[in-house]
């Protein structure tokens, strides 16, 4: 008789593969504990929103890039109630050009501010005093752009003494006279915008001043011309 042997074909019994339960939940319990972990180093990005700007936390701007003419405030009055400046004549130097009020545009979130100066006119600061005042008379033009109105200022024919005529729109003529032209102003640093804003301020005696771009053919410095008035 021959011996028993085992069918090595058939199943093998269920009860003998099946893991203890314990074990089982222990292996869940570790999976969800690597699955959490991140390797050092390669943390997620955070979903959190940045933490909005506040008084101890303050977003940043852009630092404005005023000129110093532009710090003067606007007078009250809208410029349809002034008299503007309408024509500007230096007759020892045969300069006679047109005026015409000026403004200046914003931008960069109302942080930087520019004159818009005309091409063919020299520009009557519409936040300065009419002509004749009371105050200061402020006229800017470019030496070299357009009609280069004030070429003249920059070539430095203007001198002490020489008189300057004003015609404003109601047709009344006032005349200064020069007794100030200043060495040309570099465009910033904290000297020359001193004196940039001291040149333009409208407390004082009635005065007339005149702005222009230096040297002639380009812009580095600013060149001014400031006269008194002496006659209307």
């Amino acid at each position: 008789m021959m011996p028993h042997s085992e069918n090595l074909s058939a199943p093998m019994n269920q009860s003998r593969m099946r893991p203890p339960l314990s074990v089982i939940l222990l292996a869940g319990i570790l999976l969800l504990v690597l699955a959490g972990c991140q390797p050092i180093g390669s943390a997620a990005p955070s979903a959190i929103a940045p933490e909005p700007a506040s008084a101890s936390n303050p977003a940043p701007s852009p630092q404005p890039t005023l000129r110093p003419e532009e710090v003067v405030p606007p007078l009250p009055a809208s410029a349809a109630d002034v008299v503007t400046p309408a024509r500007l004549a230096i007759p020892a130097i045969q300069l006679d050009v047109p005026v015409t009020p000026m403004g200046w545009a914003v931008s960069g979130n109302g942080q930087d501010v520019e004159w818009v100066l005309p091409t063919d006119a020299a520009g009557w600061h519409v936040n300065s005093a009419p002509a004749g005042g009371p105050g200061n008379t402020v006229i800017s033009g470019s030496q070299f752009e357009g009609s280069a109105v004030f070429a003249p200022l920059a070539l430095g024919d203007a001198a002490v003494g020489q008189e300057v005529i004003i015609t404003d729109s109601a047709g009344v003529t006032f005349t200064y006279q020069i007794t100030q032209v200043l060495e040309p102003l570099p465009l910033s640093g904290s000297g020359a915008d001193a004196t940039a804003r001291a040149l333009v301020e409208q407390a004082g005696a009635t005065r007339l001043t005149l702005i222009s771009g230096w040297p002639a053919f380009t812009t580095t410095h600013r060149q001014f011309v400031v006269a008194e008035l002496v006659g209307e």
